[in-house]
């Protein structure tokens, strides 16, 4: 009939809301229905306007309901601190639909039913003290979420206390990037809000007088009273990235807010896993017997050395990565990357002449000859743990270690982690093997927490070095009034903690603002922070970000922004994109913080070394030279792309000498991640050597042993 093709739906009995879809779909079909029914002949008779009027309104009914359904069965957001609102929400809309003298009879009856049951379920909703206490600790509804005031009023004083018996400060890092939450209202549209959205628009401020002074308030009374004072956060905002921002300032309701509003209120997600569980193990996913299971290897771009004990490396030497697609009956092919980075390059080639500077030196691990196995990961995390992984379960290659001893050089420590959120996924995995890492550039304050990280190391200071550095340039310069803008990212949000916690009254400062920095491109928000910038009276702006920054530069030049003091970290001293004269007028005068820059002697010389493989055909294993040399002379090894040739491109020899190109590859006078490396693979060594010096009954081992290099395990 020159319609969309729809199918009718079922009313399945252990769903409810299958009621609603199939009733709301037969409504969408009205059309086809009748209009078929006239045309054959059958003894179905229509429906008639009246009944076709019971389904409609029976859908207009119940349509709230589902919505609520699909809220509350959300898997990555609170739901607690919905419960009270969403109860008396429902309330009203089917009070609105029972005080509707045109509705028809049997609807009427449903309505009375759904009215009764709901008085029954949710007339003392608000006395449930888990849920009163998640609703009050949710910074979008707080007090305005209840109807009865005295129950409002008991939760306040039911987490107070809560908060009074906890006399230690919160303890732990949040172990989720605040990028991986949803938004937290699902339906921000739904009709179940009206009643809540209503309530808080005719809240009006109101101040009222205390007799008390601050001198007899408890700390947690403080907290409390800061927190209902300060303004609801939106609805649609995530209160987990709230509370983990402003947890320094609420240190002990926070404590409390861990225990009240991360409580489901709802068993979908638990019977959810049951069903996920039943579409993983099945037939068509396990068709690899386990011989061929164990043969499976990650295809990885890297280079290698081959050595008595091998040290692992991951880097960014290509910056954009392709992944496949997925069908999972097949074994998935290797990801494409591309974006060649010098940077990343060199960083690697800094670990590898590290390795070659030791294996020279004689005294530093004598008769031990090391090993490496770079790896390309993309700058993606799924292929840094690819190689992570790969690195744990040891290589192919077989070494001879003594007469009859032949295997697998062991791996004992990674060097890696050029951001602090790879870090944070990959150490937590490596932790669990006891293999260390040792990153040259994660700086988040987290990563420090040695129960979380145990086996994750550094050659960069902590975050909290950042901030107190800060800190201490405002106080040198008598700046008492600051905004705040971070990643969105723990990188982010572990430095505006600190600053909550540090730059207060006590620290002799303010922050005017803090604006949140979004991964994603939205305009709307850029322009929305860069206006705050420009409205607000503070001229000091504190920047923890790194590549989030240039979208909000383009706006702050195209609004003209002017006359603001920067004072950024590490991430963005050193981003070359907004060093240049479009962004100086006004970036001019920024304070930065820098990572420290070393020297590192005969590198340059070692560089100048580096030869390609030309029979290498640059598909996987040793083909990171090959891409540098490509890249720098821009030409192709054979075979070449298709057309290369025709087009006038030429052939790589591997005769090219490095010297008479301009590249920014042979500068070694600004040495700052490099260095980093390099400190990082010598402690690894000097570990390595300590333990190999050990004296037999003398160890720091079981039975005061010492370890041995051919069973040596990475934990030691």
């Amino acid at each position: 009939m020159g319609q969309e093709q729809l199918h009718l739906k079922q009313d399945v009995a252990t769903r409810w809301n299958s009621t609603f879809y199939m009733l709301k779909r037969f409504i969408e079909v009205k059309d086809t229905v009748i209009s078929t029914l006239a045309l054959i002949n059958t003894p179905l008779s229509p429906l008639s306007t009246e009944e076709w009027g019971i389904v409609r309104e029976t859908v207009d009914i119940i349509k709230p309901f589902e919505e609520v359904t699909v809220e509350m069965s959300a898997e990555r957001f609170v739901t607690a601190s919905k419960v009270i609102l969403i109860a008396r929400g429902l309330q009203r809309i089917v009070a609105r639909h029972q005080r509707n003298p045109s509705i028809h009879e049997p609807v009427q009856k449903l309505v009375d039913s759904l009215m009764a049951e709901m008085h029954k379920r949710f007339s003392k909703v608000e006395q449930i003290e888990n849920l009163a206490d998640a609703t009050c600790l949710d910074p979008r509804f707080k007090k305005q979420a209840f109807v009865n005031n005295r129950a409002a009023d008991d939760a306040v004083k039911r987490i107070t206390a809560a908060a009074a018996a906890h006399n230690h400060p919160s303890h732990s890092e949040e172990e989720e990037e605040e990028g991986q939450y949803p938004a937290a209202a699902a339906s921000a549209g739904a009709m179940f809000w009206e009643d809540f959205d209503d309530r808080v628009a005719n809240t009006r401020a109101s101040t009222s007088s205390d007799s008390a002074t601050s001198s007899t308030l408890t700390a947690s009374m403080m907290e409390m009273r800061a927190y209902i004072a300060e303004p609801l956060r939106p609805r649609t905002s995530d209160p987990l990235a709230w509370w983990r921002m402003c947890s320094p300032v609420f240190k002990n309701l926070c404590e409390v807010m861990k225990k009240r509003l991360c409580i489901v209120a709802t068993s979908v997600p638990s019977e959810r896993i049951f069903s996920k569980t039943g579409q993983i193990i099945t037939g068509r996913r396990n068709r690899l017997s386990a011989p061929r299971s164990l043969k499976g290897q990650f295809h990885l771009n890297g280079i290698h050395k081959t050595g008595d004990v091998i040290l692992g490396g991951l880097f960014a030497v290509n910056t954009i990565s392709i992944d496949p697609d997925l069908s999972f009956t097949s074994e998935p092919q290797t990801s494409d990357c591309y974006g060649f980075d010098i940077v990343g390059f060199r960083l690697a080639q800094t670990m590898a002449f590290a390795i070659d500077e030791i294996n020279r030196n004689s005294n530093l691990l004598p008769n031990v000859t090391l090993g490496y196995s770079l790896y390309d990961n993309c700058a993606q995390l799924g292929i840094g743990f690819r190689a992570a992984l790969t690195l744990v379960s040891g290589q192919e290659e077989q070494v001879t270690l003594e007469e009859n001893c032949v295997g697998t050089p062991p791996v004992l420590g990674i060097v890696g982690g050029a951001s602090s959120r790879r870090s944070i996924a990959i150490s937590t995995v490596l932790g669990l093997y006891s293999m260390p890492l040792v990153s040259y550039y994660a700086t988040c304050s987290c990563l420090s927490d040695r129960k979380k990280f145990p086996s994750f190391f550094r050659t960069i200071p902590s975050d909290a070095f950042q901030v107190n550095a800060m800190i201490q340039i405002l106080k040198h310069f008598g700046w008492t009034w600051a905004g705040l803008l971070i990643n969105d990212s723990d990188y982010g949000f572990h430095a505006a903690r600190s600053f909550h916690s540090d730059l207060g009254p006590v620290g002799g400062g303010c922050l005017a603002y803090t604006e949140i920095l979004s991964r994603g491109d939205d305009p709307a928000e850029v322009r929305r922070i860069v206006d705050v910038m420009r409205k607000s009276t503070a001229r000091v702006v504190i920047v923890f970000a790194n590549n989030f920054m240039i979208n909000l530069m383009k706006e702050v030049v195209r609004q003209n922004v002017t006359g603001l003091q920067w004072i950024v970290s590490a991430a963005w001293t050193s981003a070359a994109v907004l060093q240049t004269p479009h962004f100086m007028p006004y970036l001019g005068g920024t304070l930065g913080i820098a990572i420290r820059r070393g020297e590192i002697p005969g590198f340059r010389d070692f560089l100048l070394q580096i030869r390609p493989d030309p029979h290498h055909n640059n598909t996987v294993g040793n083909s990171m030279v090959n891409q540098f040399w490509e890249h720098t002379f821009q030409c192709r090894f054979a075979p070449p792309p298709a057309g290369w040739v025709e087009t006038g491109g030429e052939l790589c020899t591997g005769q090219e000498v490095i010297e008479n190109v301009e590249t920014d590859f042979l500068d070694v006078s600004n040495l700052r991640p490099e260095y980093n490396v390099y400190k990082a693979v010598y402690a690894l060594a000097y570990a390595l050597d300590d333990m190999l010096h050990c004296e037999p009954g003398r160890g720091p081992f079981s039975n005061d042993t010492c370890a041995h290099l051919q069973r040596m395990e990475p934990w030691q």
